[in-house]
């Protein structure tokens, strides 16, 4: 299902493609239609798309393994995310939306986990890992150990929310639903990375702990940052910069 924006009928009227403005479109992709496509790809025959708006909402579905998710909402993809720019600095890192900062989360249920990502030229991928210990422990991510919190492939944010200044970008938006919560600390982390970094060299991430049936206290965004280079601690908030090896 596509819902054609006038943005596929606007011209460009600029010379540096970044600033040329893609409309945001609504498009649905059903199960059915991405095991059809994902059957081509495995039996390495190709797959042509036909129009805009359907390769926007492609790539805007894309995974780490190079394959389609079902999936539906609002894309800004465009080309000019899909060739990327030169690499800079790391993205910024997320904004956790949900859950917030003093609310329960309930022992036995999975928490939403809802974020932003402000835009990047170079397209933007996000993954998340989560570790759990026991009631009064600190779990967090090993440095040295590239599978610990068991992070997810890359994926690509699939749809844009309204900015809350009209001026503005709209940002990114993506969601996930943790595991069922049962009695423990839990530690949360949603890292984001530039869309052509495939050596993840510059990875940026935002932590939250979340204390199950252990205290009477809420989950919270951390101001820890864990060097993933396995050289300590360094000071900076739980939003800064992972570098990593």
């Amino acid at each position: 299902i596509l819902h054609i924006g006038l943005g596929t009928f606007r011209p460009v009227e600029v010379e540096d493609l970044t600033k040329h403005k893609m409309d945001s479109e609504y498009f649905e992709i059903p199960e059915e239609t991405s095991k059809a496509i994902n059957k081509t790809i495995t039996s390495k025959k190709n797959v042509w798309v036909v129009g805009t708006s359907t390769t926007r909402a492609l790539e805007s579905s894309v995974t780490a393994e190079g394959l389609v998710k079902p999936n539906f909402g609002w894309t800004d993809w465009s080309l000019v995310f899909r060739y990327g720019v030169e690499l800079g600095s790391s993205p910024e890192p997320p904004e956790i939306m949900s859950p917030e900062s003093g609310v329960d989360l309930e022992e036995g249920e999975p928490a939403l986990f809802e974020f932003t990502q402000q835009p990047d030229p170079s397209g933007v991928l996000w993954r998340y890992r989560n570790v759990k210990g026991a009631c009064g422990s600190e779990p967090t991510i090993d440095p040295d150990d590239p599978a610990s919190g068991d992070p997810t492939g890359w994926m690509v944010f699939p749809c844009v929310i309204e900015a809350p200044n009209p001026t503005d970008e709209p940002p990114y938006y993506a969601y996930f639903d943790s595991p069922e919560l049962d009695r423990g600390e839990w530690f949360f982390r949603v890292e984001v990375r530039d869309g052509d970094d495939f050596d993840e060299e510059r990875v940026s991430g935002t932590d939250f702990r979340a204390s199950i049936g252990c205290e009477e206290y809420p989950g919270e965004v951390t101001d820890e940052v864990i060097d993933e280079e396995g050289e300590g601690e360094f000071p900076g908030p739980a939003t800064g910069e992972i570098p990593t090896s």
